[in-house]
């Protein structure tokens, strides 16, 4: 039976831009913090669906790989374009890929996470290949992907750390703060002193490692909601002393432009003793979002169970209506919430 062209490329088109699309969503929705598992779940399947069709199109897919590439240089369609290279063994397609996927948006992340996504069979030779070359981009997408599979390449990631390459110490040091090499801690502090170009990621490193050296610029980078603030919030609660953390909590507490921050620590704190005061919170439309997620910190299961959620306006009280207006994002119901992890004991008292 005769297929018509235009069809298969249609086809094929369809799977090469939902790939894209849905490894950039799984990549978003891993990083959020807690992340949504379930979720995940069910990207991760979509996704594997679409990357086995275009496996079994083969080069019959690279015309529709390359326009995507062309048309939306992102992390999404460098990733795809590297899988796929990858896969088929196209090392002469891979080496193009590698000044694309530098000039592109997140481009070294979605290089990385492609030689991260295979199995080692396919990809360990390229990798072992890239930590030992020239070109320092080479290097880093290489320590991306041993940061994201947490593989350790021993005494030479003291190595990169002294590279000449500022990227290449940069992503060394990601990688040190993962796998949490206490033995580094010297190269670190170092870095942290001297290198204005890694910095932030020794300062980041250490702190995951217990030392606080780059606590108060930390500390602003939460207070101002920097992306991603919840990971360094959190580093900073297992960092920083008791007191300190305390009395920084307290600062925070009493701006409501920052009252939510205070919400999620307490419920990454894990002290189930203030669950009802994080209840409280939902009532308070600026508050509300960082609520659901401290719930999520102390009660996972409480992520999975739909009735607890909600993106109906009618379902909230009109204060928090009128705050989201038409963009209400899956906000937690308070008296259900009440309901269900508090056995109702305070039945009425939640909006």
């Amino acid at each position: 039976m005769e297929h018509d062209p235009n069809t298969v490329a249609f086809v094929l088109r369809e799977h090469v831009g939902l790939a894209a699309f849905l490894w950039a969503q799984r990549d978003s929705l891993a990083q959020e913090d807690p992340a949504d598992f379930a979720a995940l779940a069910t990207v991760d399947g979509r996704l594997a669906a679409n990357l086995d069709a275009l496996l079994l199109a083969g080069g019959a897919a690279w015309p529709m790989i390359d326009a995507a590439l062309a048309d939306y240089p992102e992390k999404g369609e460098v990733f795809l374009y590297a899988h796929h290279a990858l896969q088929n063994q196209d090392w002469a397609r891979l080496e193009a890929l590698v000044p694309q996927a530098a000039a592109a948006e997140e481009g070294l992340h979605g290089l990385g996470a492609a030689l991260a996504h295979l199995p080692p069979a396919v990809t360990a030779a390229v990798v072992r290949d890239w930590l030992g070359h020239s070109d320092g981009f080479r290097v880093q997408a290489a320590l991306e992907a041993l940061t994201i599979r947490k593989v350790d390449p021993g005494q030479r990631l003291a190595e990169f750390l002294r590279h000449p390459d500022s990227g290449v110490r940069t992503c060394a040091c990601h990688l040190a703060a993962v796998l949490e090499r206490q033995d580094l801690k010297p190269e670190l502090r170092q870095l942290y002193a001297t290198d204005a170009a890694a910095q932030t990621a020794a300062g980041r490193a250490l702190a995951r490692m217990g030392e606080p050296v780059a606590a108060q610029s930390l500390m602003a980078e939460v207070a101002e909601k920097v992306e991603n603030w919840p990971q360094t919030l959190r580093i900073l609660l297992s960092c920083l002393p008791a007191d300190r953390f305390a009395a920084w909590m307290t600062e925070l507490g009493g701006d409501p432009a920052t009252r939510e921050i205070v919400v999620r620590a307490v419920g990454m704190a894990g002290d189930r003793q203030r669950l009802d005061w994080i209840l409280a919170q939902m009532a308070e439309p600026e508050t509300i979002i960082a609520a659901g997620h401290a719930v999520i910190d102390l009660c996972p299961e409480a992520a999975s169970q739909e009735e607890l959620w909600s993106s109906e306006a009618a379902k909230f009280p009109p204060r928090i209506a009128a705050h989201f207006q038409e963009d209400m994002p899956r906000l937690p119901l308070a008296k259900a919430m009440a309901q269900a992890l508090l056995g109702g004991a305070r039945k009425g008292r939640w909006p």
